[in-house]
């Protein structure tokens, strides 16, 4: 059985490893913020597991930051705040250590708490989970029993002296508590000066202002997939051209996906195909290798022999793929990938084949292509919110500000 100074040892070891994984967690978190903010991000993040735990449509809410700064950056900061107070007491450098840590008890408090309250609304507000976010809530509840384990259990009862000795001889630490938001905004605007996505803030109202001014477009050609709002009539239509061999059009999947699945009650959302083909596009002068055309079709055909959910899902892996295909060198090529993605998406393979050699597919992608000439597409990827072109209408902020636009 272990003796009390065993323990408090394992306290210690778990206490700087929590919090040191806790910056760890929150660092990735808020740079995976700042990627879909910011329309960088080129895959899903890898806390994508499936609709209930979806770290991308976390990092796309209402909720993810305060004061325009992600909520995983102020956490960041305060677990490295708390951890360098911590280790200000254990390593002597303060004459009355045993209250030193109870201020770092009561701060662990604080972020254990905090912890409570973002899970809470994960959970009932969004009914959506962050794998990671959940790591670091655990991460903050080891923190906290470690703090409570080296603690004299008398000494918690201390606290109306501890507070009265913050503002005679520990300003120390509330000095340290004032870092936090100093701290904080230093990163954010560093982080944002130094990354290379746009800095939309600067554009984001007049994008909304020339939104709200263009011309008013029907869409009533057929989609090629279709994603109803759950809740009845949606109150936030978008509606994409794109192609699926376009680089840009692969980088506004993530920000798009994750925004509608943390608005899907809602939002709806209608994908069309702009192949930059000839051979199935008219508007496009020179006709291609009819790849991207083949691949417009396997969506189109994917979700009318088997089910929307199937087509978004061919949608999602085809673009997860998208460098293969820009590899290939012929339709053939092409075909025999899709035969493979698809393995596990659809039933029938022999539908999927039949559906995208037949006429009328091909006529279908055609007059898709027509209508994004007729309502001015002119690059890919083009995004609608209810009727009207708006620029970088894929990036989660320009999403989020239309969004409290029409609320």
């Amino acid at each position: 059985m272990s003796n009390p100074t065993q323990k408090k040892s394992w306290a210690v070891g778990a206490l700087i490893l929590s919090l040191m994984l806790a910056i760890g967690v929150h660092t990735y978190l808020a740079f995976h913020y700042y990627d879909i903010e910011m329309g960088e991000m080129n895959s899903k993040s890898v806390c994508n597991i499936n609709e209930t735990f979806n770290c991308d449509a976390v990092s796309a809410s209402e909720y993810s930051s305060l004061f325009g700064i992600p909520i995983a950056l102020w956490g960041a900061t305060t677990n490295g705040i708390l951890l360098c107070l911590f280790l200000f007491a254990f390593l002597g450098f303060s004459e009355e250590r045993e209250r030193v840590l109870r201020y770092s008890f009561w701060f662990a408090t604080f972020i254990a708490g905090m912890s409570v309250v973002m899970g809470t609304i994960s959970a009932f507000l969004l009914s959506t989970l962050c794998l990671f976010c959940i790591i670091t809530y655990g991460l903050s509840v080891i923190s906290w029993i470690s703090l409570w384990v080296l603690l004299e259990e008398s000494s918690l009862s201390k606290l109306s002296e501890d507070v009265q000795r913050l503002f005679v001889t520990h300003r120390a630490v509330l000095i340290s508590v004032a870092l936090i938001p100093a701290l904080t905004f230093l990163f954010h605007f560093s982080i944002r000066e130094n990354h290379s996505g746009l800095d939309i803030d600067k554009y984001l109202e007049g994008f909304i202002a020339d939104w709200k001014s263009s011309e008013l477009q029907e869409f009533p050609v057929d989609a090629s997939l279709y994603s109803k709002a759950t809740d009845g009539a949606a109150k936030m239509s978008i509606v994409e051209f794109a192609d699926f061999r376009c680089g840009h059009c692969k980088s506004a999947v993530a920000g798009l996906h994750a925004f509608m699945a943390n608005h899907k009650g809602t939002v709806e959302m209608k994908f069309y195909s702009f192949p930059l083909d000839g051979i199935c596009n008219e508007i496009i002068g020179r006709k291609g290798d009819g790849i991207t055309c083949h691949l417009a079709k396997a969506v189109y055909c994917a979700a009318r022999t088997d089910t929307d959910e199937a087509g978004w899902k061919l949608h999602d892996v085809i673009f997860d793929h998208q460098s293969d295909f820009n590899s290939m060198g012929s339709v053939a090529s092409a075909a025999e990938k899709v035969k493979e993605l698809s393995a596990s998406l659809i039933g029938s393979y022999e539908k999927l084949e039949e559906c995208i050699a037949s006429n009328e597919t091909h006529e279908a992608i055609l007059a898709q292509g027509k209508l994004g000439e007729k309502v001015g597409v002119e690059g890919t990827p083009t995004i609608f919110i209810n009727g009207r072109k708006i620029q970088l209408g894929d990036r989660v902020k320009v999403l989020k500000r239309v969004y409290r636009e029409l609320r």
